[in-house]
């Protein structure tokens, strides 16, 4: 009887040992197949439905000296080509675009509404790091992430437009 207990014993040590590494291989599968998640390409950015505002002739010229807006659009534009590289990096790069995108914003350019849509930019930026940065991220939660940030990205291009178009009918008014 204890020959027969102590060959169920053996038989259930080496049973177990069999499953752990199977469960180990199933691990190293899920993993590589989460890494391949993360990876978009400039089609799938591409493919996004969104409506895409660009700034008006004024707005050009106005934002031209703002240093913070064009590194923002440089960023906008890697990402279109698929590059999320910038939101791997160090974090306090992020924290100092948009801290320089606040502090440094042409007196005017500043409005209360112009303020919320780069607190909104701030908030979209954020959220699209911490997806890139988490590998787990499935990629049409990534590609959500990206979305939203493009269109906070626009709503910006489009509340500046209306700024300077609202004070460009306020001129032409007291002109009359």
């Amino acid at each position: 009887m204890r020959v027969f207990i102590i060959l169920i014993g053996f038989l259930t040590f080496f049973t177990c040992k069999k499953d752990t590494s199977k469960l180990n291989e199933n691990i190293k599968t899920d993993t590589a197949q989460e890494i391949s998640i993360v990876r978009i390409t400039k089609k799938e950015v591409e493919d996004i439905n969104y409506i895409e505002y660009g700034l008006s002739s004024t707005s050009k010229k106005r934002v031209s000296n703002w240093a913070s807006y064009g590194e923002l659009e440089s960023q906008i534009l890697s990402i279109k080509n698929g590059d999320l590289s910038y939101f791997k990096g160090d974090e306090k790069i992020i924290g100092a675009l948009l801290k320089d995108l606040k502090a440094t914003i042409p007196k005017n350019i500043f409005s209360e509404s112009i303020m919320s849509r780069i607190t909104a930019i701030e908030t979209k930026l954020y959220k699209l790091k911490s997806a890139v940065k988490i590998n787990q991220t499935p990629k049409n939660e990534l590609l959500q992430s990206i979305k939203e940030f493009f269109v906070a990205f626009s709503n910006l291009n489009l509340q500046m437009n209306k700024k300077f178009e609202k004070e460009a009918q306020d001129i032409s008014k007291s002109g009359l």
